[in-house]
C-alpha cells in the first residue's frame, strides 16, 4: 500500500438476516422513483455485509482485502465537490499498481460545499440503494449532524420535509484544530442514529512511522444503504475537516 501522507488528518449477497438497519425504528429509506430506473452497472459489486471496517489511502477507501471505494480528491485538496464511487472488480489491482481515473459516470454519492453555507455540506446519491432526496452535512454545537431532506412535492407537510430529519449525530471534541487532534481521534469518535444507537465508531490510528490511517468501525447488521451513508459521511467529515486544519493553517478559509 502507498506509503500515507502525514495530514492533520464495498459480489451482492443480502439476506432477510442482514438486509435492516441496526435499529428495527429506523429501516431503510425507500427507493427514490427518480434512482429506481438507474441501473448499477453490470460490472461493479457490492461489499460483503462481513467487511466491517475500512480505512483511507489516499484516494482509496480499503477494506481488510484491498481496495474497494475510490474518493474524488484526497482529504486534504480542497474543491467545490467531494465524490466517492464503487470500483469494479477489474479495478482492484490496478489501484495498487496504476494511476486510476475517476469516473464520473459512476458517482455513488456526490457532496457540496456550497460557498453562502458555513460549516453545512450537501450530499445527493445517484445510485439504486441511496438514500433518495437530500442529506445535510453540518457542525453546529460541537457535533456532526446528518439531516435527511426527503424529496418536496410528494404529498403534505411539505414544510417538514424541506426542513429534514436528524437520521444521524456524532460529537467530537471540536472544530479545526481541536477536531483532529490526535489524542482525541485516538479514542474515537461515534456516529448514533436518531434513537441513541452507535452504528459506527471512526478513529485516526498513528503508524509506527508518524503517519496517520483514518479508520471507521460499522456494527454488524446494517444494509447496503445504511452502509454506504455511514462510509461516504465519514469520508466527507474528515475532508471537511483536514480542508478546515489546513486553511486554518494558511491563516484564511477556503
Amino acid at each position: 500500500m502507498p506509503p500515507l501522507e502525514r495530514v492533520p488528518s464495498y459480489y451482492e449477497t443480502e439476506t432477510a438476516d442482514n438486509t435492516h438497519h441496526a435499529s428495527s425504528t429506523n429501516p431503510a429509506p425507500s427507493q427514490d422513483p427518480a434512482l429506481s430506473t438507474l441501473e448499477e452497472p453490470p460490472a461493479y459489486s457490492l461489499i460483503p455485509p462481513s467487511c466491517t471496517s475500512f480505512s483511507i489511502y489516499g484516494t482509496f477507501i480499503h477494506t481488510s482485502v484491498g481496495p474497494a471505494y475510490q474518493l474524488s480528491r484526497a482529504l486534504d485538496q480542497r474543491g467545490p465537490q467531494f465524490r466517492i464511487r464503487r470500483l469494479r472488480p477489474r479495478e482492484f489491482a490496478r489501484a495498487h499498481t496504476e494511476p486510476l481515473p475517476f469516473d464520473k459516470e459512476g458517482v455513488l454519492y456526490e457532496v457540496n460545499d456550497p460557498p453562502f453555507g458555513k460549516d453545512t455540506y450537501f450530499m445527493r446519491g445517484f445510485r439504486r440503494g441511496c438514500f433518495p432526496g437530500t442529506l445535510e452535512l453540518k457542525f453546529s454545537g460541537r457535533k456532526w449532524h446528518v439531516l435527511h431532506i426527503a424529496r418536496s412535492g410528494t404529498g403534505g407537510r411539505d414544510k417538514d420535509r424541506e426542513k429534514g430529519s436528524e437520521i444521524l449525530s456524532m460529537k467530537v471534541g471540536g472544530f479545526g484544530s481541536g477536531l483532529l487532534r490526535k489524542k482525541r481521534q485516538e479514542e474515537g469518535s461515534q456516529w448514533k442514529d436518531a434513537q441513541g444507537k452507535v452504528l459506527a465508531t471512526e478513529v485516526l490510528r498513528v503508524g509506527d512511522d508518524g503517519g496517520v490511517l483514518p479508520v471507521v468501525e460499522l456494527v454488524e447488521g446494517l444494509d447496503q444503504s445504511w452502509r454506504e451513508l455511514l462510509v461516504t459521511v465519514w469520508a466527507a467529515r474528515l475532508w471537511v475537516a483536514t480542508g478546515e486544519e489546513k486553511t486554518l493553517a494558511l491563516g484564511g478559509r477556503f
